[in-house]
């Protein structure tokens, strides 16, 4: 799989965009961005196409807290990445969202040490790209091996057509690629995925998957663990 470890950095503006980002879409964009949801079809990136493996999501208690695997929605994300600042009002209207997507665990977290799943939701400044309301959501783990970690991490994604691109992670290295996918409801969202030596992280918005990595190389300083 040729992924930038490196190196250099679909469309919908405005409040129906952004509201399409969370609530439902949110989950199958972010858990299905780990776990396989329905994607657009197209080429595999390189190699043959992975086999699907099924994750058991955890659960949340009789309190709506998550369980093992999840943690509060945002909890420990900074006010601001590369500029772009967190959105409570957002995050508050998709907590259930949110609770979803920390809910489903990627199967290949065990082999990682992965951490708990945390979630956000961050503001595009002025909107000048379409980006949109920005998904982020961020693991600790321990990854050697940034390029093996991506391929384990993007591997279901990739066996249903998706194609990774290479882009920029930005200061602090690792290895990073975006596609864009099809949520349940029709509309194309980007999804960029980024793992350094510390760090696994996803971001999703409604803007082009260039935009989309671009935003990622920014905040990914700022979201390292």
């Amino acid at each position: 799989m040729s992924i930038r470890r490196t190196g250099t950095r679909r469309r919908g503006t405005g409040p129906a965009a952004a509201g399409a980002l969370a609530g439902a879409a949110a989950a199958a964009l972010a858990a299905g961005a780990l776990a396989g949801c329905q994607v657009r079809a197209g080429a595999v990136a390189t190699g043959e196409p992975t086999p699907v493996r099924a994750s058991t999501p955890a659960q949340a208690g009789d309190t709506g807290a998550p369980a093992a695997g999840a943690t509060a929605p945002s909890s420990g994300l900074p006010e601001t990445a590369g500029g772009y600042t967190r959105d409570h009002d957002a995050e508050r209207r998709e907590a259930a969202a949110l609770l979803d997507v920390q809910n489903d665990p990627p199967s290949d977290g065990p082999k990682y040490a992965l951490g708990p799943l945390t979630t956000g939701i961050y503001a595009e400044p002025g909107g000048a790209s379409g980006l949109g309301e920005i998904l982020v959501v961020r693991a600790e783990g321990d990854f050697p091996d940034t390029g093996a970690a991506m391929t384990d991490f993007t591997a279901r994604v990739r066996a249903q057509g998706a194609e990774l691109t290479p882009v920029d992670p930005g200061a602090g290295g690792g290895s990073a690629g975006c596609t864009t996918r099809e949520t349940q409801g029709g509309a194309a969202k980007a999804v960029c995925y980024l793992v350094d030596a510390t760090t696994l992280l996803v971001v999703s918005s409604a803007g082009t998957a260039e935009a989309t990595g671009a935003a990622l190389a920014r905040m990914h300083p700022d979201l390292r663990t």
